[in-house]
């Protein structure tokens, strides 16, 4: 068989993010909330920001990069290296962690909740401040 082509595309430019997320292996941002929905996939992810001290003194982010699942670099040698020592192990067990402590219950069965808690409440089986 063919073996598979490597190849680093500059996708910056390109206007649908969700279509980039499902033919992407590995995703690599500054500070792009993205990411945050690419995690979902269980690919790997890497941050590279160079800037990042001042970053988050003077914009802010919700929690520390470091609290997040990904590799951090702040310059091209960390993220070369982050890359060649990725460890998909280490980094599955922290996206699940990660995952755990925002209470995310991501499982591809959210429709199907809703439908059925709808279909109660219009049976009368629920009252309208129940959550799914």
């Amino acid at each position: 068989g063919k073996e598979a082509r490597k190849a680093v595309f500059n996708v910056t430019d390109y206007p649908d993010m969700q279509e980039l997320m499902q033919v992407t292996d590995v995703g690599i941002t500054d500070y792009s909330s993205w990411i945050f929905d690419y995690v979902l996939t269980r690919r790997p992810g890497f941050l590279f920001a160079p800037d990042a001290d001042a970053y988050e003194t003077s914009t802010g982010l919700c929690y520390p990069l470091a609290a997040a699942p990904f590799p951090v670099a702040r310059n091209v040698d960390e993220l070369l290296s982050a890359i060649r020592s990725f460890d998909a192990e280490g980094f599955e067990e922290r996206v699940e962690a990660f995952l755990r402590g925002k209470q995310c219950t991501d499982d591809g069965h959210a429709s199907e909740r809703i439908a059925d808690w709808i279909a109660g409440a219009m049976d009368g089986e629920r009252g309208g401040s129940d959550h799914v």
